[in-house]
């Protein structure tokens, strides 16, 4: 009878390895994704914490992470085209086979946040339309299926800010351009319908709640900063906040690719 009971036991591990895949997610975005303003940024922005979470979940074996969290930067930074800008596209497609190479059972998932910069009136630049917002994130993400094609998709809106402010660096947000962060997730539908001849089911709108989280508790979770002439303002997510948002991306990430089910 007891070598059954361990005969079972051991059958019902194996059942539960046997339905665990690892996971590889690259994290895109700006500032609030790579953790701007932590103490240590590599323990407690969003992707390490949201990879730590992800690892708990039923389904999920091992699940590692990159963070291409660039500060400040728009969808024109990481598209796979010369923009007279800052590019982070070959920095992308580095990190992505660097990661694949150190762990080729994972499946590879792309977590994607922006539109945070996209919305702001910037010195040099106006506000990215949305059009542009759509064709740069397609463009992106077409680049990316062409090298991995199996990979997955998922695409967050991006959190509520206090407005209006300027930055130091003198990029101005208002009402105007924190309501485009609601049309630019509006276009993610358009974006998913786009792949979904080609690659159906890989390209997922992610997560869309975080949004209004952040709207109630932004003095709580929010970093207090101060910018041009002293004025206040809450956009990065603190160490706390991280570990929130960090979880409404996981959630997401779940529910997209049927994880555990």
């Amino acid at each position: 009878m007891r070598k059954l009971l361990i005969l079972l036991l051991f059958l019902q591990l194996g059942l539960r390895v046997c339905g665990q895949h690892n996971y590889n997610v690259v994290f895109v975005g700006n500032s609030i994704t790579f953790g701007a303003l932590h103490k240590n940024p590599k323990q407690t922005a969003p992707p390490q914490v949201c990879a730590r979470w992800l690892a708990q979940q039923p389904g999920v074996g091992e699940c590692h992470a990159v963070n291409m969290g660039k500060s400040g930067r728009t969808t024109f930074n990481f598209v796979p085209a010369k923009t007279g800008i800052t590019n982070y596209w070959n920095e992308l497609k580095s990190a992505t086979a660097d990661i694949m190479a150190a762990h080729p059972e994972g499946r590879l998932v792309f977590s994607m946040m922006l539109g945070t910069n996209d919305a702001a009136e910037r010195p040099g630049n106006s506000r990215t339309t949305p059009f542009m917002y759509e064709h740069n994130m397609k463009l992106i993400i077409d680049s990316l299926l062409a090298i991995y094609p199996r990979a997955q998709f998922v695409i967050h809106r991006p959190i509520f800010y206090s407005v209006p402010f300027t930055t130091r660096g003198g990029s101005i947000q208002t009402k105007e351009g924190r309501k485009m962060l609601a049309v630019y997730y509006k276009r993610v539908k358009n974006i998913v319908k786009y792949f979904e001849t080609r690659y159906p089911g890989q390209v997922h709108a992610g997560d869309g709640d975080a949004y209004r989280y952040f709207e109630k508790h932004y003095s709580t979770m929010l970093v207090h900063e101060k910018g041009y002439q002293e004025c206040d303002f809450w956009l990065h997510p603190n160490e706390e906040g991280s570990r929130v948002l960090a979880e409404y991306w996981g959630k997401a990430i779940v529910k997209a690719l049927k994880i555990g089910q």
